[in-house]
């Protein structure tokens, strides 16, 4: 795996399904217990659509879009990490004002998080 030395020395850890259910679950019940009641949810596209659907059934949240953001060069798990650049905003309308829970795939550095957030419009 030349070339990636920095990235095989990273933990990895992989989940079932059911792993990622029975994450949903508790991140729905602290979300449930905690004053943040959000209106919408908001999935990155793609993977964080996934939880973002789940969630939305788990916390009862019918209003759901998402927001195409890209963050890496190619798909590749390895890809090179580029400036989030934002493809699809179009949502960022249909949501101004509300409550909102962002929900991503993953999380590493949060850039991907802050550039959303600086485009949203409380």
């Amino acid at each position: 795996m030349g070339g990636y030395k920095e990235l095989d020395k990273i933990k990895q850890t992989h989940l079932t399904w059911d792993d990622i259910e029975d994450c949903s679950k508790k991140l729905a019940g602290v979300i449930k217990n905690s004053d943040f009641k959000p209106e919408t949810i908001v999935g990155i596209q793609r993977g964080g659509c996934i939880t973002a659907v789940l969630l939305s059934h788990l916390l009862n949240i019918e209003d759901f879009c998402t927001i195409g953001i890209r963050s890496t060069k190619s798909d590749d798990i390895r890809a090179q990490r580029i400036k989030p650049i934002i493809y699809d905003s179009f949502s960022l309308q249909l949501i101004s004002r509300k409550k909102v829970l962002l929900t991503d795939d993953i999380t590493d550095t949060g850039e991907t998080l802050i550039e959303v957030k600086g485009l949203y419009r409380t």
